[in-house]
């Protein structure tokens, strides 16, 4: 089954200013890569799905590694170089189930909320194995169907659904691993900050259409689904919404 697509030439535009994250939260998301990653001075490292580059870039200057950002959208790549003052990273445009790179070339591939974007999933993961080499880690950042039902956006009419058909599951993506030929397969629950938001703030930001599945539904559907959502976190949380951030990082080893 294809993945719902989401329109990224229209999304690049703003994508910045609603996915903006903290420098708190940046640092974490980069210490993890690095980690499970095993990333170093002199690895190379190719971001599948890189979209305006706010992982990749960044990840780039910390590490000092030489870092790949590969995405489909050339309106998201065109963002990103324009944010790469200093030409850190090397932009490629390419599709995640055929990945212009010769085998064996990388130390390290990593993919941040993409994986639920690639409507040939296991192709994805048999090409992430191919341009890896022997020892080389994937590393696939996502949410589990158990962290999208507890979110509160998917509180958002239709919003729950339409996730949890599009989002693999965890066991589904290792399963894809292991038979794409990962050799060591697991995963982490890593949890970030935890904030409360005041709910006028919260709705505006809500209002951006801060993940891609919002701008899935036609206009009267979110302009109807935005009024039932106000009424339900209003009613369950009052003037302040909690807000935490809670992912899963699968790590494959080759």
């Amino acid at each position: 089954m294809k993945a719902i697509k989401t329109d990224y030439a229209k999304i690049a535009r703003y994508f910045d200013k609603v996915r903006a994250l903290s420098r708190r939260s940046l640092n974490l998301w980069l210490e993890v890569f690095s980690k499970f990653g095993g990333i170093k001075k002199h690895s190379r490292v190719l971001d599948v799905g890189c979209g305006t580059g706010r992982f990749t870039i960044p990840l780039a200057a910390k590490t000092n590694a030489t870092v790949y950002g590969l995405d489909s959208s050339p309106e998201m790549l065109g963002k990103a170089k324009v944010k790469d003052k200093g030409g850190v990273v090397k932009w490629v445009q390419g599709r995640a189930e055929d990945l212009p790179f010769d085998d064996g070339y990388f130390d390290c591939v990593l993919t941040s909320f993409t994986i639920h974007h690639v409507d040939d999933k296991r192709k994805a993961m048999e090409e992430m194995h191919r341009v890896l080499k022997g020892g080389g880690r994937c590393i696939i950042l996502t949410s589990s169907h158990g962290q999208l039902r507890r979110s509160i956006l998917h509180e958002f009419p239709r919003i729950r659904k339409i996730d949890l058909g599009r989002f693999p599951s965890i066991l589904k993506l290792k399963k894809f691993m292991i038979s794409s030929g990962f050799k060591v397969v697991h995963y982490h629950v890593v949890k970030g900050m935890k904030w409360s938001v005041p709910v006028e703030l919260y709705l505006d930001r809500v209002k951006k259409k801060p993940i891609s599945t919002l701008t899935l539904l036609t206009e009267d559907e979110f302009t109807d689904g935005l009024r039932e959502f106000e009424k339900r976190i209003r009613r369950k949380y009052g003037g302040k919404v909690p807000v935490k951030s809670e992912y899963t990082f699968l790590v494959g080893e080759k």
